[in-house]
Formats: C-alpha cells, sequence, structure tokens
C-alpha cells in the first residue's frame, strides 16, 4: 500500500533557491497555471497556461520562458493562442527526443460555458522547435485528451502520457506517431476522451471514484503506478503489469492530499519522489518533496515552501497557494516549478545534496 503516513516520518524544511518566473500586472492576464518543465539543449525551459481573469477562460493561451542556469530566465512569450479564439488551450508537458523539443498542448471549446462548463472538440496538439525559438505549427496527434503530464519513457523505451483515466502509449520514440489508447475500466472506448470535465463524467457513469491528474513512476519490479488526484484527501492509483496496456481499476492509497495536481519522479539515488500538497484540509499549502525507498512507503517529506501569500486579483477558481508542481531532475539539482494563487509562477531549486537519503539526521518535526 503506497502511504505517506509512516510511524516514523520525518518532516524537515529543505534549502531552496527561489526565483519568480512570473508576476502579472492585470494587463497580463492575471490567471496563470498549469506549469511545466523540461531541460533542451543545455536551457530549462518553462511554460504555464495565462488567461485573463478566471480558470480555464476562452481565449486561455500558453507562455514560456527558457534560462541557461535554472536562475536567470528569458522575457516570457507566447508559445500558442487558441484556434478559433474562444477555445482553452492547457499545458500538457513537454518531450526532447533527438535535436528536437516537443510542447504537448491540450484543447477545448465549450459549448454552454456560463452555466455548465461542458467541454467539447477536445483535443491534443503538439508544436516542436529545433532552437527554442521558432516553433512548427501545430500537429494535432488526434487524441481526444488534455494530458496532464508529456510523455515518459518507461524500461521497455515505450513512451506513456499521464491523463485522468486515458493513458496513451506509443513504441515510436519520436513522441508524435503512433499512439495507441489505453486508461482504467472507466474510460469509455466511444466516444474517446479525457479532459477535466470528461473524466468526472465517466466517473459519475460508473458509480466510480472521481480521479484526475494522474502521473506515474515504474518500481523495480516492472510494475507501472499512476497515482490520481481525488476529492477523498488522498490519492488514487491504478496499475499496470503489461508496459501500460491494460490498467486496474483505481483504488484508494493512504498516501494523504488536499485535492491538487501532484508530480511523480525518480531521483538519482533511486528513491521515488512525489511533489504535492499532501496536508489535507489546506489551501494546498505547504509544497512538500515525499521521498521512498520502496516506492510504496514515503516516509522523508520536505517542506519546499509554507509561506502565506495574499492573492492579489480575484478570479473564479482562484484558490489554492502552491498550485500544480512539476518537477526536473537536472544533475544535483531539482527544479520544482507551481503556480502561486494561480497568478504567479514561481522555479524552486533544490541541492539534492541536501535531502540525501541520511538516517541519522534528525528531523526538524515530525
Amino acid at each position: 500500500m503506497i502511504t505517506n503516513r509512516s510511524k516514523d516520518k520525518i518532516r524537515r524544511a529543505v534549502g531552496t533557491d527561489m526565483l519568480t518566473l512570473y508576476h502579472p500586472q492585470e494587463k497580463d492576464g492575471t490567471y496563470n497555471h498549469h506549469p511545466q518543465l523540461c531541460k533542451f539543449k543545455g536551457r530549462v525551459y518553462a511554460m504555464w497556461s495565462n488567461g485573463k481573469v478566471d480558470e480555464d477562460d476562452p481565449g486561455q493561451r500558453v507562455l514560456y520562458t527558457s534560462s541557461k542556469d535554472g536562475k536567470n530566465w528569458e522575457e516570457p512569450r507566447v508559445l500558442m493562442e487558441p484556434s478559433p479564439a474562444e477555445g482553452v488551450l492547457m499545458p500538457a508537458g513537454f518531450y526532447v527526443y533527438g535535436d528536437v523539443l516537443r510542447a504537448y498542448i491540450g484543447f477545448f471549446t465549450y459549448w454552454d460555458y456560463l452555466n455548465t462548463w461542458a467541454h467539447e472538440n477536445t483535443t491534443l496538439l503538439c508544436v516542436t522547435t529545433k532552437d527554442g525559438a521558432t516553433w512548427e505549427p501545430p500537429v494535432d496527434l488526434g487524441i481526444r485528451m488534455s494530458a496532464n503530464q508529456g510523455p515518459k519513457a518507461i524500461r521497455s523505451g515505450r513512451l506513456i502520457m499521464s491523463g485522468a483515466i486515458m493513458f496513451p502509449y506509443t513504441d515510436d520514440p519520436d513522441g508524435i506517431h503512433g499512439w495507441k489508447l489505453a486508461g482504467t475500466d472507466i474510460w469509455p472506448r466511444d466516444p474517446r476522451y479525457d479532459d477535466t470535465q470528461g473524466c468526472l463524467t465517466c466517473a459519475q457513469k460508473a458509480g466510480a471514484p472521481e480521479v484526475c491528474e494522474g502521473s506515474f513512476y515504474q518500481t523495480d519490479d516492472g510494475v507501472l503506478h499512476m497515482l490520481q488526484r481525488s476529492y477523498d484527501k488522498v490519492l488514487y492509483v491504478t496499475e499496470s503489469r503489461d508496459d501500460g496496456e491494460t490498467w486496474s481499476p483505481s483504488v484508494r492509497t493512504e498516501f494523504t492530499d488536499c485535492g491538487s495536481k501532484f508530480h511523480c519522479g525518480r531521483l538519482p539515488d533511486g528513491r521515488y519522489y512525489i511533489v504535492s500538497n499532501p496536508d489535507p484540509g489546506t489551501p494546498r499549502c505547504p509544497l512538500v518533496l515525499s521521498t521512498s525507498r520502496d516506492g510504496e512507503d514515503f516516509d522523508r517529506e520536505y517542506v519546499i515552501d509554507d509561506r502565506f501569500v495574499a492573492l492579489r486579483y480575484n478570479g473564479r477558481c482562484k484558490r489554492g497557494i502552491y498550485g500544480y508542481p512539476h518537477s526536473l531532475v537536472d544533475g544535483d539539482r531539482l527544479y520544482v516549478i507551481c503556480s502561486v494563487n494561480k497568478e504567479d509562477v514561481h522555479v524552486y531549486i533544490i541541492d539534492l545534496a541536501d535531502i540525501a537519503d541520511d538516517r541519522e539526521r534528525s528531523p526538524e518535526r515530525g
């Protein structure tokens, strides 16, 4: 059972460098969320959604920026505007293959925006660049989903994309071709869709737990563990033992959560990690890095940030401080990006030596 409720759980603060990538004024669009990171040709790249006022407003676009050292960032630029203009764009992650950087972006429109938020025309787009500045026109992958995170290679080399209840896979390393659809037992084969509304509709029809926004890691036995956000103050998990072709029904874990997106990964020393908001009932604060030796018992927690930050601009669904973290392991550093009150974008740089798996150190609080 995946848990962070160990009797010997240790929580302590970890020192970080904190950078503000985006601090918008009202004219810039005060809704900023869904951040993603990657490394490409010696630079760290970040992208996020940028909306006028409210969450997922029609016209929401994607901004991006990059940095050579992770500390000095370029002025953000527009990566993609929705077409048609009343569409909504949501960053869905990066992927690097060869000398090409790929950025995946979910798209949908509303058929009843003001009353129901009902979505239509959901699809997944991909734009590419060789220099980080000039981007090719978007390619529609023909997958009716707004992916949660970009393609991630498993041990066999297969790429898997994390959705909510759909997890497409391909054996083509270019990350564009050969995608096949897979997902949990509540994923409807027809129509095939998985976005922020579609996944909840599927769960309600099936009488299943309402889960969304998955992120996975693979343990040494080959099992894929796709953790999922829920509304039950814990994460859920669905697992695959055939490299992502089939997935088990989603079940509760004992890993606590306040109801936010999160990101899973693995450190160079072999430990598994989750960056999340694990304290139930809080406004997505603190932001915490949890680590585990075996992929089950996450018994070390490192507080990345727990400072109160006041909301500057009102807007629909503008709740939660440190939201939707994503991470990047780069040499002896761990980068963590998140939105702050869904308006600012912060990046934290953690020295991996500061979170070495030293079982003899005393906790600051536990």
